[in-house]
């Protein structure tokens, strides 16, 4: 699908797709570290209008250098102006966490609500915790904090994973098994594998400038704090996820009004994939 590109003032594209029912309530979806607009594919045959942006640097976005967190929500108001809509809920998967959290706390007059999904915390949020109880989230950390290394190995990776003899779904499935749960394996069955390979070649295709800054972004303080988030949030977290572990996600707690739900032996991708069109339908059915 090619994406709807929208002009913001500052002469930035912003790339986004539109998913399920146009006339459904609307939902903008955040995605994950690395990955693209594609990613929400999982969630197109809800009866919902599903907004997914790519983030500056990602897809067809125009990189915004140095860029920080709190200047997500100013592109998603402007994009949700051109597109007509008024009040939104946000959901942040993985690495789009901080984005929908940063959205939940700068534009309340316009985020309903907040969902998460295994989202990436709040760098003090790991302070204390054993390199081993990080997962893959300790390694992002490291690149964030290292942006020098970070180019070096983001150029390796995006080279090994644009090439689709190299990793392909297939490889998935023979290597998975050792650093992921037997419930990621299940959801990664394919198409979905397929579907999640093409939605992070999609991610990386213009260049490694989005993941590269991504990463500087998650590693440093966000700019506001959790206790003033003043949008309800729900957050799901699977206990078996490697990538971003559950108890990472314990520091969303001090959202006032917040509600952390784990599920038992879920993975990571188990938890997007196999759980989180339950999680949205419910939720948007509770709060029509």
């Amino acid at each position: 699908m090619s994406p709807q590109i929208l002009t913001l003032l500052d002469g930035r594209k912003l790339s986004l797709a539109q998913f399920g029912d146009p006339a459904g309530p609307p939902f903008f979806y955040f995605h994950g570290y690395p990955g693209s607009r594609q990613e929400v594919a999982i969630l197109d045959h809800l009866p919902l209008r599903i907004i997914s942006i790519d983030r500056p640097g990602y897809g067809s976005s125009t990189p915004l250098p140095g860029r920080r967190l709190l200047d997500w929500p100013a592109d998603v108001a402007a994009a949700a102006d051109q597109l007509g809509v008024d009040r939104f809920t946000v959901l942040g998967v993985s690495g789009g966490g901080p984005y929908a959290t940063a959205c939940a706390y700068a534009l309340p007059q316009r985020v309903s609500a907040a969902i998460l999904l295994c989202p990436v915390p709040p760098p003090e949020a790991l302070e204390g915790l054993p390199a081993r109880a990080l997962g893959d989230l300790g390694l992002l950390m490291f690149l964030g904090r290292n942006p020098r290394a970070a180019r070096a190995f983001l150029s390796t990776a995006r080279w090994l994973g644009r090439n689709p003899r190299l990793l392909t779904p297939a490889l998935i499935q023979r290597f998975g098994p050792l650093r992921l749960p037997a419930s990621d394996m299940q959801a990664l069955a394919e198409p979905a594998s397929g579907r999640v390979l093409a939605s992070f070649r999609e991610g990386i295709r213009p260049g490694i400038e989005g993941v590269w800054m991504d990463a500087q972004i998650y590693a440093r303080p966000w700019g506001f704090t959790l206790d003033a988030v003043p949008v309800p949030v729900e957050l799901w977290h699977g206990t078996a996820d490697t990538i971003v572990p559950a108890a990472t996600s314990e520091v969303y707690r001090a959202i006032p009004g917040s509600r952390r739900t784990l599920v038992d032996g879920a993975g990571h991708y188990a938890m997007i994939i196999s759980h989180g069109p339950a999680i949205v339908a419910a939720f948007a059915q509770a709060h029509g």
